[in-house]
């Protein structure tokens, strides 16, 4: 795991300096989980992010929560989650809760519906504005993870994890809990 919250190295590096060390996951086989929390990685980082992602075939876990995240962050990430090469990102979890701007709802949407080309991801962290993104994400990842289940059942692999969770949260009203 490569956890880097709030270094003091990383948050005086330039952008450019950012941007090398996130392509440099692009190609990196040994790490399974990054943890970039409060890192402030803004809209070109998740950009740097989605392209590192359409190669990286190792990366199961990834969180850029509580970061400055916007739309075309969320849409770079999404697009990187549909690969239309042909390989998806093997990511079972992607943390993008918290964010320190909005994005807008078609950008969550677009993030949701690319999660369908995405069958590994079983656990997504974000605030919902978009109703129909938020019923769209809890579908797919449900799906994923029964199609998980079975195949540890049937002793096909899908991995080792003993239970999926799902969190997807919203803020669309005071009373939302996490689904």
């Amino acid at each position: 795991c490569y956890t880097l919250v709030g270094n003091a190295a990383w948050l005086a590096a330039t952008r450019e300096e950012r941007i090398a060390v996130i392509r440099a996951f692009a190609t990196n086989s040994s790490l399974s989980a990054v943890v970039m929390a409060n890192c402030e990685i803004s809209d070109a980082l998740a950009v740097a992010w989605a392209e590192s992602l359409r190669t990286n075939r190792s990366l199961t876990s990834l969180n850029l929560e509580s970061n400055s995240i916007g739309s075309s962050g969320i849409e770079a990430l999404a697009d990187a989650l549909r690969c239309d090469d042909g390989g998806a990102p093997q990511l079972k979890e992607l943390k993008l809760a918290n964010q320190y701007v909005v994005a807008g709802q078609s950008s969550e949407e677009a993030l949701a519906e690319a999660l369908a080309h995405c069958p590994s991801l079983t656990k997504l962290t974000l605030q919902h504005r978009s109703l129909r993104a938020r019923d769209i994400v809890t579908r797919i990842l449900t799906r994923n993870a029964d199609a998980e289940r079975q195949a540890r059942k049937l002793g096909l692999g899908g991995g080792s994890s003993s239970a999926t969770t799902t969190t997807t949260t919203t803020t669309t009203s005071p009373s939302s809990v996490a689904q």
